[in-house]
């Protein structure tokens, strides 16, 4: 919970070793709250299934 408030305040932290492609964009996890990110062309970005959702979209081994 507190690590969500600094991020909310200071952004997230990629994990660059962690990055990997779903097939249309590159995501990760944020090192401070845990959140899983999805990297669009204004940056950074909280994945939300229901707005991201796509049939051409993979899911990395070990997600639900």
């Amino acid at each position: 919970m507190f690590w969500l408030t600094i991020c909310e305040f200071f952004g997230h932290k990629v994990d660059p070793r962690r990055v990997w492609h779903d097939g249309l964009n590159y995501r990760t996890k944020c090192r401070r709250c845990g959140s899983n990110l999805l990297r669009q062309s204004s940056g950074w970005v909280i994945f939300d299934p229901a707005a991201h959702a796509d049939d051409r979209r993979e899911t990395k081994s070990g997600d639900a």
